[in-house]
């Protein structure tokens, strides 16, 4: 029971796991079981042979998609390209052997998608690398948004299944990446070129998810090869519409308003080593004015008065600019580096650094726009996992990660900046309701979150179609 808790209690912290390749081999003209034959996936450590009965089974596979290769005495080889594996999923792929007497001859074919996942227990969509990169978007919270029972609200956040917001946890690499303090919305962003593989689990979670009500997403990261390999890429435009009279300067177009540069690299980290020691980095930046615009009519030194005879004074010092007033910068940087130490032990090491700054629209702000306060983001997250297969049917993770989150929300740092202007003395109100004349918003808000924490899991095949997983968190 205790070891049950526990497996529950570590979804809020860690979680994800590799996935499986199992099958059978047979011969092809007598439907016999292929005894001894060797599989291997090509270019990795990973590989087993099949027993008595033609099983095999390939425990411990990071989500990607790889060549497998079956090879034995006096058969031709049989080379299945496109083979998809997926976190925490069973891939099955079949074999059928045929006699060869000519050395060298081998047979090439690609895998099938199976139309019914076995062993598939929940609603998920999984997205591969290559499908977030082909589709255009600019992160991949716009490959979510376009997933069946997802919706994007017009503040950006996203609901699933018609739930809130702060019903969906976020995962990178299997470390929580949710702003504590905004309903768990992402507190980071990543290049797409970074990603292997991407997650979404919706309704009837197993034990290992968790503080989550109405779904899953969890961002797989991609280890550095053998091979270097990287991109540049920088996007711009803006906003567009012809109701100009709701949306104050959206016609004056300027490609400068809104942009995003994007920088990815991996390969190995010293070349003389090759893909034993690799890194994955990436660089994110993007700013944007926003679609709504205030007008400089005030200044937050103006005040107004309404004298109850109904001669009226307001002070329009500004200069009728229009203002942004929901404008957003971010910058965001990931790092993994990969050590396979041997093909059994491997440790990687991932950061990810986040800040960003934004306003929030305030209506009765839009004749004095400077008067708005300015919202400051930053986390930081550190995370170590050591992944050891003790043997080809038993392995364990092992992770522990450090969190930090800081928010600050102010106009001026300083909370007796003479430039701070009170609106109390500008409140009179001709009507109910009105626009302000002058003043700033006084409010301070600091918030601070730290979060240490680990976990260990442990997997073993018991048998052809029982596997067993537990573990436990702190």
């Amino acid at each position: 029971m205790k070891i049950l808790i526990a497996s529950l209690l570590c979804s809020g912290f860690l979680l994800g796991s590799n996935g499986k390749i199992t099958g059978v081999v047979s011969q092809k003209e007598n439907g016999e079981p292929g005894v001894g034959v060797n599989i291997i996936i090509v270019d990795s450590y990973l590989g087993a042979a099949t027993d008595a009965n033609g099983r095999f089974l390939i425990l411990n596979v990071p989500p990607g998609t790889y060549t497998l290769r079956a090879d034995a005495i006096g058969f031709t080889p049989i080379i299945m390209k496109s083979v998809r594996v997926t976190t925490a999923q069973t891939t099955e792929i079949n074999f059928q052997l045929e006699e060869t007497v000519v050395e060298g001859q081998e047979v090439t074919v690609v895998a099938d998608r199976p139309l019914v996942q076995k062993d598939l227990t929940a609603s998920q969509r999984v997205t591969t690398a290559k499908e977030i990169q082909d589709m255009p978007v600019e992160s991949f919270l716009g490959v979510l948004s376009t997933h069946a029972g997802v919706n994007k609200s017009a503040g950006g956040a996203l609901h699933v299944r018609g739930g809130r917001s702060n019903e969906v946890g976020y995962y990178i690499g299997g470390v929580s990446v949710s702003n504590p303090f905004f309903t768990n919305s992402l507190a980071v962003n990543v290049s797409n070129k970074a990603l292997e593989e991407m997650k979404l689990v919706s309704g009837a979670f197993n034990a290992e998810y968790g503080n989550a009500m109405s779904g899953i997403v969890n961002v797989k990261i991609k280890d550095g090869g053998k091979n270097y390999d990287g991109s540049l890429s920088y996007y711009t435009g803006d906003y567009s519409s012809d109701a100009t009279d709701i949306f104050p300067n959206i016609s004056n177009q300027t490609l400068s308003s809104n942009s995003t540069f994007d920088a990815f690299m991996s390969g190995p980290l010293l070349p003389f080593l090759g893909d034993r020691l690799t890194f994955n980095i990436s660089l994110r930046r993007s700013q944007s004015e926003g679609y709504l615009y205030g007008v400089r009519e005030h200044s937050p030194g103006d005040f107004a008065y309404f004298h109850p005879s109904g001669n009226w004074y307001i002070q329009m010092s500004g200069d009728s600019s229009y203002v942004p007033m929901n404008p957003s910068e971010s910058s965001n940087f990931l790092s993994k580096i990969t050590w396979r130490v041997s093909p059994r032990l491997k440790i990687s090491t991932q950061s990810i650094l986040s800040s960003s700054q934004s306003k929030s629209y305030s209506h009765v702000y839009k004749y004095n726009p400077d008067g708005v306060s300015t919202g400051y983001s930053e986390n930081n997250n550190h995370a170590l996992k050591i992944n050891h297969s003790l043997s080809p049917k038993s392995y364990y993770e092992a992770n522990v990660f450090i969190s930090d989150t800081d928010y600050e929300n102010y106009l001026y740092k300083d909370t007796l900046d003479e430039r701070y202007v009170n609106t109390d003395y500008i409140n009179t109100e001709p009507t109910s309701a009105t626009f302000l004349f002058g003043g700033t918003q006084m409010g301070h808000t600091y918030r601070v979150s730290s979060s240490v924490g680990g976990k260990f899991d442990f997997t073993t095949q018991i048998n052809n179609n029982h596997e067993i997983k537990t573990g436990l968190s702190f």
